[in-house]
């Protein structure tokens, strides 16, 4: 090696200056002056053109047994499009000449026609497998949650329920009070988890009669606050209450918008049932009330869910809902009302294949673009050591035929190299490949379990 750097060997290229000299005998002085100008300035550009090239400069860099430390190695002069066989032959030859052999000729070799392995070290480098990071579950929304806080509910979901003396009246030959409460807490124990569940009563105050009006129409009240669903909890919530009174729906809607901006947080979905089977009866006004908490900066949605309902009142209630930008809904039947409510169920339902199907979808292409990915560079920076050998073997052999020297030393060290190349091009993509497989399977898995999880919870609640 330090004979290496010692060598102050230069590559003087063959050339040859061809001056081309067509003056007639006819020609004026001045323009032979010119023309020999010309030849003089072409002759100094040649000669700087034709300054020597130095080679084995610095060969340390290929003084490493670790494929990948060869990798990262700047290339040789020659490398790639660059590559002139006559000048490293040329090369080649003086170093020799000057006594360098064995390692030290491979070394100068490379120094020469190594190619540039750098891009694709820095992909093994930078390459990362990162886990799915899954769209939002249904009833979700993206929100910045500080690690280590409690989590903010997604969804709000609270049920106005009529508790009014009308609701005393059977429906199938049951009392429609029961079945509303049956269908309700079916309906609001199947909500997401990350859902936040509520339930207002109106009506259940006084009574149906002149001297109970007043203390009728004042008579909503909250039974159970926004919190997660707790099956005893709102059970018991549920026997605090009878039907006795009027319908005081514009007074609930407009104390379920103050229930709402006590629950707090920004970016959540607000969305208010109201099952009722009558119109408002205490003078106020339901539409407006619902399109100011519709147009609020709680943006809620309001339904209508009308069970037994007059044909006559009907109307009335569509109105609320339109206001509130939610829909309304006829249920002439305890069938039907499950059936309403279970509807949404059934949206759950499917919104959760749609989130499964999605997130499986992402996750194998994710998984094809790193696995394509790895193959192709895999194929492209084989067949750079394909070249890379296939120049130094035949520059091997040229020196043996030119100098009458052997020169399988260097051959072998050429193919050794490109093996342990090779080797290790082939097993770090491999194990990119296995890694991005492994990954996907787990979290393909991980979303299939969930999806089939939750909707097996909510086929459950159909039950």
């Amino acid at each position: 090696m330090e004979r290496i750097l010692r060598w102050k060997g230069w590559l003087l290229p063959l050339f040859s200056l061809a001056l081309l000299l067509g003056c007639s005998a006819n020609d004026e002085v001045e323009g032979e002056a010119d023309t020999e100008g010309e030849l003089v300035k072409a002759t100094a550009e040649e000669e700087r053109e034709l300054e020597p090239v130095p080679v084995a400069a610095n060969v340390e860099r290929f003084q490493h047994s670790e494929p990948d430390m060869l990798m990262r190695a700047e290339p040789g002069m020659y490398h790639g499009d660059q590559y002139d066989e006559e000048i490293v032959l040329d090369a080649l030859k003086a170093a020799v000449e000057e006594g360098i052999e064995g390692e030290e000729l491979f070394y100068v070799l490379l120094d020469l026609v190594a190619e540039d392995y750098r891009q694709y070290q820095d992909y093994f480098d930078q390459v990362e497998i990162t886990r799915l990071d899954v769209t939002d579950r249904p009833g979700e929304m993206e929100l910045d949650v500080e690690e280590g806080e409690a989590r903010i509910p997604q969804a709000n979901v609270q049920v106005l329920f009529d508790s009014s003396r009308s609701m005393t009246g059977t429906v199938d030959g049951a009392v429609k009070m029961e079945l509303a409460k049956e269908a309700v807490e079916d309906f609001l124990a199947q909500m997401p988890d990350n859902t936040h569940v509520s339930l207002r009563v109106y009506g259940h105050k006084g009574d149906n009669t002149a001297e109970g009006y007043a203390e009728s129409c004042a008579g909503t009240e909250l039974m159970y606050p926004f919190s997660p669903f707790e099956e005893d909890a709102f059970l018991e919530a549920l026997d605090q209450f009878a039907p006795t009174g009027f319908t005081p729906i514009a007074a609930s809607i407009e104390a379920a918008k103050e229930d709402l901006l006590a629950a707090g947080g920004e970016q959540i979905e607000s969305i208010i049932y109201i099952v009722s089977d009558g119109e408002e009866t205490c003078e106020g006004d339901p539409v407006q009330a619902a399109r100011e908490l519709h147009e609020s900066e709680i943006n809620a949605v309001v339904n209508i869910i009308g069970f037994d309902v007059a044909n006559e009142e009907q109307e009335a209630l569509m109105e609320i809902a339109e206001a509130g930008g939610g829909e309304y809904f006829s249920a002439d039947s305890a069938n039907q009302l499950k059936e309403i409510l279970r509807q949404r169920r059934n949206e759950l339902i499917s919104e959760w294949r749609e989130w499964q199907n999605e997130n499986l979808s992402e996750s194998r292409v994710r998984q094809q673009e790193i696995v394509g990915e790895s193959r192709e560079l895999q194929m492209e920076m084989t067949e750079l050591t394909r070249t890379e050998q296939e120049r130094m073997v035949t520059l091997s052999r040229q020196l043996e035929d030119e100098l009458d020297m052997n020169m399988l030393q260097l051959r072998n060290a050429a193919n050794s190299r490109a093996l342990a190349l090779r080797n290790y091009m082939t097993s770090t993509s491999l194990q990119i490949r296995n890694e991005a497989v492994s990954t996907g399977l787990s979290e393909r898995n991980e979303v299939l379990q969930e999806g089939l999880n939750e909707r097996h919870k909510l086929y459950r609640g159909e039950e």
